[in-house]
């Protein structure tokens, strides 16, 4: 089964819709699920086998201000071109 991507509901109607890696991206940042295959920069293709987020808040000047810190393990799978 591949996943195209999912969508995004208003009111019973799908107003618009994001990429699996957008979603996978999008679990990754909430602190679920961390594994799947995502393309990076159309360069290679990674699998993602774990990750961590530390969520840090703060205000500044009555300004809610977050700051995130996303550490992912990931395996190259296969890359387009010279690695760099």
């Amino acid at each position: 089964m591949d996943q195209i991507g999912s969508a995004i509901l208003k009111r019973g109607k799908m107003v618009e819709q994001i990429s699996s890696n957008e979603t996978l991206l999008y679990n990754v940042f909430k602190g679920e699920s961390g594994n799947g295959k995502m393309e990076v920069m159309e360069h290679a293709t990674v699998m993602l086998l774990g990750s961590k987020t530390d969520n840090i808040g703060r205000l500044v000047n009555n300004d809610a201000h977050m700051e995130s810190l996303i550490k992912m393990r990931v395996v190259i799978l296969e890359t387009k071109g010279e690695p760099v």
